[in-house]
């Protein structure tokens, strides 16, 4: 007798759901507040991936149902070459020919299936980073650049750690190289030109 492997439908969509909705039940934990227009942008484009994970899950279940029935029909067919196996003329598949076809089948059926499930897998993981994205937190604005400082003309040799560490040890609290390039725009620091005038913001006076 030749039987086939039944997958239910409810199955695979049961799995789909299920892990698109943990997916979601994760983004939301510790979510930031979003604005209305980001919520409408990620509530549209969840529902594509979504759509698209639903499409590809019953072209699973519809290739499974076809397998299925193929299967039937050619297990059918075996047990009739059975009962006629004494008056089988010269010219009749043979059943180790038709059991050889069945097996094919499978395979090429199987292997589109296995083709979809990594489709549903990889568009689960882009719908996972859509959501962790969603549920990251904003980024910390940029401290605000102090208005009140110190004129430095650069000098041969210099460096801005160099600069930024004699400023610290003189006294002033807080200052870093980020803080001085924010300040100048344009400055590189692996290009300081002696006798170029820089500005050094001072955190302690705002």
């Amino acid at each position: 007798m030749i039987s086939a492997e039944r997958h239910s439908p409810i199955k695979w969509r049961g799995l789909m759901i299920g892990l698109a909705a943990g997916f979601l039940w994760a983004g939301h934990l510790g979510a930031q507040p979003l604005t209305r227009a980001e919520a409408r942008a990620l509530q549209a484009e969840f529902q594509q991936r979504y759509q698209r994970l639903d499409g590809l899950v019953q072209d699973l279940i519809e290739g499974q149902a076809a397998l299925n029935r193929r299967i039937d029909a050619l297990a059918a067919e075996v047990r009739q070459l059975r009962q006629s196996t004494a008056a089988t003329p010269p010219d009749v598949v043979t059943q180790d020919q038709l059991k050889a076809a069945i097996e094919a089948l499978r395979k090429a059926i199987e292997e589109q299936q296995d083709r979809q499930a990594k489709e549903v897998t990889a568009e689960l993981a882009r719908l996972r980073k859509l959501l962790e994205k969603a549920a990251a937190p904003p980024p910390k604005p940029a401290e605000p650049i102090p208005t009140e400082g110190y004129e430095y003309t650069i000098q041969p040799g210099d460096t801005l750690s160099a600069i930024v560490k004699a400023y610290r040890e003189a006294g002033v609290k807080g200052l870093t190289v980020d803080l001085v390039l924010r300040a100048n725009k344009g400055l590189k620091p692996e290009r300081l030109i002696p006798g170029t005038k820089i500005f050094i913001p001072d955190p302690n006076k705002r």
